[in-house]
């Protein structure tokens, strides 16, 4: 192979200028001495007839190849056959390592065990949640039945005083005439009582039991 920094003849070795030893580059020089300007740098004069020669590649064989990954990597060689017909055909032990035809048999099924695990944690949350809104309607059940009784009672009261038509007791002439009394009576008595307005009931009671006597 030639050293780099060399150019490289279709028909021999490297460029040999005089006064050059064999390992040493040719002077760039345009003014030396020792070499003419037309053998000073070949390659940029004749850029056609110094092209670089492709490399050929050297075919690598499986036991090299093996090889070169196992210095690389550092992990044990690839197995892809099964050890034994039984641990091909029944096993399903998954190891992680090395990955066997056992364990690319078993990624399904892991898989699958997986999405059956998931699927069994999703349901059993599900028939907690249910199982507790069940305990909680059922405690507040007694509450929701007491109100709805007493709504019903009070729906009835309003009906009942509606059909009677209760109004507002009115004034009359006798009460108004019973008033004056009261009030002359207790004028009389040096009891101190408002000309208008309503009377206390303390000289209503005073009045009823002089009367009453």
């Amino acid at each position: 192979m030639p050293r780099r920094g060399y150019p490289q003849v279709p028909g021999g070795g490297p460029w040999e200028c005089p006064g050059v030893g064999p390992g040493r580059p040719a002077s760039n020089s345009v003014g030396s001495s020792r070499a003419p300007a037309s053998r000073v740098d070949p390659p940029l004069r004749h850029p056609a007839r110094h092209r670089p020669q492709p490399r050929r590649v050297q075919p690598v064989l499986a036991p090299d190849l093996q090889a070169l990954a196992d210095a690389w990597t550092g992990k044990p060689p690839l197995s892809l056959t099964p050890t034994s017909k039984s641990s091909s055909t029944t096993s399903t032990n998954c190891s992680p390592w090395p990955p066997t035809a056992t364990t690319a048999r078993c990624r399904p099924l892991s898989r699958a065990r997986q999405a059956l695990d998931k699927r069994n944690t999703l349901w059993t949350q599900v028939d907690e949640r249910r199982a507790a809104e069940a305990q909680r309607e059922a405690a507040e059940q007694p509450a929701a039945d007491r109100v709805a009784e007493l709504e019903q009672q009070l729906a009835d009261a309003r009906e009942r005083a509606k059909a009677l038509g209760a109004r507002p007791k009115r004034t009359t002439t006798s009460d108004r005439d019973q008033d004056r009394e009261i009030r002359d009576w207790a004028k009389a008595n040096d009891i101190p009582i408002n000309d208008r307005g309503l009377i206390p009931g303390r000289i209503r009671d005073q009045y009823n039991d002089a009367h009453a006597a």
